[in-house]
């Protein structure tokens, strides 16, 4: 990173896509992922998802990170790396989506909540990556009636061990309760809920498809979408000690966040690195939020903003890119987001200044599920807010034709399917320089020497499989 007036910068050149030749995993969407390090070599996995047309999958994948490294040595040239599809067995998950997973101290992985269908995963799974053997975790007597069943949640680890769930859909509506899992020895795990379902000003509001990250063993969730379908640009803090929120005020003048869902964060060093998202439908995000916690505030992210293929804006003139990467003359006025408070100020940098009212239209949620959760705006089934989503998507943004002309085309590369610009579209290895496009419903992960791995999500209700990496500082 550069230093700039003050401001911590994240040098958008520093972007990386990963190209692997060789089979790649499903495009995917509201998928999991996780990072272990087995036999000295540390590897990438990714578990789960959805595809809108073929519905949830069940496939797990993993990537040799030390491998990945071992290409950053040699200058990016392309090697023998490449996915590979992990054959389980035992009695796992299934096709299953918007699940959770966290890696135990002994490496085993949990996995928690879901979608399967239109039903939510009643069970707790643990995964041997030594065997890779599923297992059903027990869980402890009237545990099912503590701690109900959920999806689009956030889950995070603590250093004891244990782990943290919050938020997410609980029989069809958006909850705020806090829950922490115990493994009360090597097959059974004690939940408890912590903080229940409120409304209270004093804890987050009900919410879904929020981050949520660690630091200094209290626990942080940012923005997600209320009941209301709004989404949210709010910063809060648990305390695990004793059992209490509090919001993180952003003070008057100061860099705030555009509000947002599906987005995920990561914590290395004394940051927090908030990347993509949603602002309303078809504006996703591939901006990055920089929070630091030694100043308890966000600071700059990235130098300058964006078009929708990832391309610096060179542009001169009173014309910038938005975020969420459409053309726009340049804004100065305050205004209110859905879910921003009143009063709130905007902030310099262009990925944090507040957005334009959103056109709800209804407001469906993005991310149609099989079986759908309660639909507030009328919409009787999956099917009927599948529709009005497809009209909305093709109505409401211009460049949806073009965009989808352009993925058929990437589709075309059969196994190498990918995202790229047209003149390294037949490149593989590590290509520097390129963006991440704008995306929800992805997963943000970050790796023992610092690398954070963007891979999937979708944008449009088009899935990805493209996979990008960043350092970290």
């Amino acid at each position: 990173m550069e230093e700039r007036k003050g401001n911590e910068v994240i040098d958008s050149d520093s972007w990386i896509e990963v190209r692997l030749q060789g089979k790649l995993p499903e495009r995917r969407s509201n998928h999991t992922a996780f990072i272990l390090t087995l036999r000295n070599e540390e590897y990438l996995y990714v578990h789960g998802g959805r595809d809108l047309k073929e519905g949830s999958i069940s496939t797990m994948w993993r990537l040799n990170l030390s491998s990945i490294h071992s290409m950053m040595a040699d200058d990016g040239a392309a090697t023998s790396c490449e996915w590979e599809l992990v054959n389980t067995s035992g009695r796992g998950p299934g096709k299953i989506s918007h699940h959770t997973t966290q890696v135990r101290p002994s490496k085993e992985v949990i996995l928690y909540g879901g979608l399967k269908g239109d039903e939510n995963n009643d069970d707790i799974f643990l995964f041997n990556p030594n065997t890779n053997a599923w297992l059903t975790v027990n869980k402890q007597a009237q545990a099912d009636k503590v701690v109900p069943p959920r999806d689009d949640h956030v889950m995070s680890d603590l250093s004891d061990g244990s782990f943290l769930v919050f938020g997410g859909f609980v029989n069809g509506s958006r909850t705020n309760d806090c829950a922490k899992f115990t493994m009360a020895n090597s097959q059974t795990i004690q939940p408890q809920v912590v903080m229940e379902n409120s409304t209270s000003d004093a804890c987050p509001k009900p919410r879904a498809s929020m981050s949520s990250a660690v630091y200094n063993d209290k626990f942080y969730i940012f923005g997600g979408q209320d009941d209301d379908n709004n989404k949210l640009d709010d910063l809060w803090e648990f305390n695990c000690a004793s059992n209490s929120w509090r919001q993180i005020q952003i003070s008057e003048g100061a860099l705030k966040p555009l509000a947002r869902s599906g987005h995920k964060a990561v914590v290395y060093g004394d940051k927090m690195y908030i990347f993509g998202g949603i602002l309303e439908l078809t504006k996703e995000l591939n901006d990055m939020l920089v929070f630091d916690f030694s100043k308890m505030a966000f600071v700059q992210g990235e130098e300058r903003p964006f078009q929708q293929d990832g391309s610096p804006d060179r542009r001169q003139g009173t014309m910038q890119q938005d975020a969420y990467g459409e053309s726009s003359p340049t804004r100065t006025q305050k205004g209110n987001s859905p879910g921003r408070k009143r009063g709130a100020t905007m902030g310099a940098s262009p990925t944090l200044r507040s957005p334009m009212k959103s056109r709800r239209l209804g407001s469906p949620d993005k991310t149609t599920r099989e079986g759908g959760h309660k639909n507030r705006d009328g919409l009787g089934t999956p099917t009927s807010v599948t529709m009005m989503n497809t009209f909305i998507i093709k109505n409401a943004d211009q460049s949806f034709d073009q965009y989808h002309q352009q993925m058929k085309k990437r589709k075309a590369y059969g196994m190498y399917d990918h995202n790229a610009t047209n003149t390294n579209e037949n490149k593989f290895g590590l290509i520097r320089g390129v963006k991440p496009t704008a995306r929800d419903g992805h997963i943000s992960i970050v790796d023992s020497k610092g690398y954070m791995y963007v891979f999937g999500g979708d944008r449009h209700l088009m899935p990805f499989n493209d996979l990008y990496m960043i350092k970290l500082q």
